[in-house]
């Protein structure tokens, strides 16, 4: 399908697509992935440029960005936390209209959904949401693509009927991820679960919750909160989860979050309440042992009142992260990059 392009128009979030355009880009996303396994490269933005604008530290959008960019023949230039003046020395408006100048297209990484938005106001080039503290939309469609890689679709076979998948998210789900994940369930008919503190739900962005249950009308699905851990994981068929203090959060916050979210944690007992084929999934970074500077200070510092992190495991216990046939996390890392590439394909055309 063609989309209907405003000019420029931007990937800023996701409450600006249809159902049809979000499950266009994850077939496309797919359609890349097998096209770079076949050796082909498509043709028309060699010599194209982009710039990634990141006030966060990156592992998986920042390289996914530059993989996009060499398989789609365009060259990418990185800017770090330190990498320009923009915020500090010169305004997110004037650094778009400066950068609408140079390069082709924008990929944008902060924290408040303000800024994305002061962006995309003032860029005459189409801008990527590589991340902010409403939403990950970038990832959403990787984790869409993952989902039907795993399961061939969005549905189930269930004694002869067919029902939505089930999909957990657990812990901070009034986050950036519990949005994504809220996004990516109503887009596509599913049943989302929030498994966590029955105070975050008032603390959602009701904005994103309106416009997903709408979506939920139109599309099926349906969205349901719990503290009961064995009533989220019956029948479920992703579990998710995110870590529980978010990147750029205060390390300070780790004794409340502990405190809120301890009886959270995706355990290997978890997993066996869920289907037979259910599979783990995380954004990553991952707190799952004591090879991390984070997972052994929390270990060392709160292991003793919280004992389910003694190990430096946090949101998810090592035993889960380790299961190769159920933990699809690093497929779904692998994923990034190839939505990236659909999406920039999809902005420039």
């Amino acid at each position: 399908m063609a989309w209907n392009l405003k000019n420029p128009r931007h990937f800023d979030t996701l409450m600006n697509f249809t159902t049809e355009e979000i499950l266009y880009l994850v077939d496309q996303s797919i359609k890349v992935k097998e096209n770079e396994r076949n050796g082909i490269r498509p043709k028309g933005l060699e010599g194209k440029t982009i710039v990634g604008i990141f006030e966060k530290n990156s592992t998986r959008t920042a390289n996914s960005t530059f993989k996009a960019a060499n398989y789609l023949g365009m060259q990418y230039f990185y800017n770090g936390p330190s990498g320009s003046n923009m915020g500090t020395k010169e305004s997110v408006a004037d650094t778009a209209k400066v950068f609408t100048e140079m390069y082709d297209i924008c990929l944008f990484r902060t924290f408040g959904h303000d800024k994305i938005q002061d962006y995309a106001k003032n860029s005459g080039i189409p801008l990527i949401n590589g991340l902010c503290d409403q939403e990950h939309p970038t990832q959403t469609i990787a984790d869409l693509q993952t989902i039907k890689e795993a399961f061939g679709g969005f549905k189930k076979l269930v004694k002869g009927e067919i029902k939505p998948l089930k999909v957990v998210f657990c812990g901070d789900y009034k986050n950036n991820m519990g949005n994504s994940w809220m996004y990516a369930a109503a887009f596509t008919g599913m049943d989302l679960v929030m498994f966590g503190p029955k105070e975050y739900e008032q603390q959602c962005n009701k904005d994103i919750v309106k416009f997903c249950k709408d979506l939920f009308k139109k599309n099926g699905g349906s969205i349901t909160f719990t503290e009961d851990k064995a009533k989220a994981a019956k029948d479920a068929d992703v579990i998710a989860t995110d870590v529980w203090v978010s990147l750029g959060e205060s390390f300070d916050l780790w004794e409340k979050r502990l405190k809120e979210m301890h009886e959270f944690q995706v355990d290997k007992k978890m997993m066996d309440m869920a289907s037979k084929n259910a599979i783990f999934m995380h954004c990553l970074p991952a707190f799952h042992d004591m090879n991390t500077e984070y997972g052994s200070k929390v270990a060392e510092l709160y292991g003793k009142k919280f004992p389910i992190v003694k190990n430096g495991a946090i949101e998810v216990t090592d035993e889960v992260f380790s299961d190769t046939k159920r933990n699809w996390s690093f497929v779904e890392a692998g994923n990034r990059w190839t939505s990236i590439a659909a999406i920039i394909q999809e902005l420039l055309k």
